[in-house]
């Protein structure tokens, strides 16, 4: 398995493009950065692209989600809890000075009832709100990688003071993932990557957990 990573400015958002070479599946998560590398690494190797998981409906994590649906005729997977954000995200894009074109819905909501299958390995969902009520983290077992959206960052969290932040919530979601194995990598929605050990030892959260 593979991991790519994108993302630009303002807000510089990560997403990632997650891939592996011998069944050439791929799928997107977080489609926020321009989308032209993307899909000419997409056809440059022939990769089947099954779907975008997004971790969460803020809209610098769904600016392309349509983009890619439209080209590649692919499902879009969130948490049904997401659904304001996804009617919203033209609205609170302006908030950033940017002017957003309305964005649809996910074709399919999921939960951590769901897994989905990338060659042998197995994407599992887990569900971690506080940042927003629907917040999702992708975690990939055999490999040791989490992807943890804009829940847990390098040495710090996802902010709560916005519509459907939970602070109290959000620290429940934290123990969740810090019961992880600490060699796991955590790839983050915003910043550099990290570890669950390093995050065990030097986020601030723990003050408060």
């Amino acid at each position: 398995m593979n991991i790519l990573s994108y993302y630009n400015p303002p807000l510089y958002e990560n997403c990632y493009l997650v891939y592996d070479m011998s069944s050439k599946e791929a799928f997107i998560i977080d489609p926020g950065a321009k989308p032209a590398p993307i899909v000419d690494f997409l056809k440059e190797y022939n990769f089947s692209l099954k779907g975008i998981l997004n971790t969460h409906g803020h809209f610098d994590h769904i600016l392309y989600n349509d983009y890619f649906k439209e080209m590649f005729t692919i499902p879009i997977y969130a948490h049904k809890l997401e659904i304001d954000n996804f009617k919203n995200a033209q609205r609170y894009g302006s908030f950033f000075g940017m002017k957003l074109e309305p964005i649809q819905n996910p074709t399919v909501w999921i939960s951590s009832e769901n897994s989905f299958t990338l060659g042998k390995y197995k994407i599992e969902v887990i569900e971690t709100p506080g940042h927003s009520e629907g917040s999702l983290c992708f975690y990939i077992a055999s490999e040791g990688v989490l992807f943890s959206g804009d829940t847990l960052f390098h040495e710090g969290i996802g902010r709560t003071d916005l519509p459907g932040g939970n602070f109290s919530i959000l620290k429940d979601s934290i123990h969740r993932l810090f019961e992880l194995p600490n060699e796991t990598r955590v790839y983050s929605g915003h910043g550099s990557t990290t570890t669950i050990s390093h995050e065990k030892k030097s986020n601030y959260i723990n003050r408060y957990l």
